[in-house]
């Protein structure tokens, strides 16, 4: 594909940029590890940290897939202001 948009680009910009991670998840996975023991939120007075919420949401993720679904199942997430629901968007 002929990227014409990037023959404008001022000297020194690079029109390429080298992704070290093909997916949102893989992201998510690898800043789980690279901030194991930093905080990743606080909820109701209680903290925790980025390992924790990496443990609790497979952990989720575990008892969903044996909860007996079928491969592609689609299954609903009620959005709250609280922390299993950011665990469960984690997984």
């Amino acid at each position: 594909m002929d990227k014409f948009w990037t023959q404008g680009y001022p000297a020194g910009v690079n029109a390429y940029i080298d992704r070290p991670h093909s997916t949102v998840l893989d992201i998510f996975d690898d800043k789980l590890q690279a901030f194991a023991d930093r905080q990743f939120t606080s909820n109701m007075g209680v903290s925790y940290s980025y390992a924790q919420i990496d443990s609790m949401s497979l952990q989720i993720a575990a008892w969903i897939q044996n909860l007996g679904l079928a491969k592609g199942s689609v299954i609903a997430i009620l959005p709250c202001r609280c922390i299993i629901s950011m665990l469960l968007s984690a997984r």
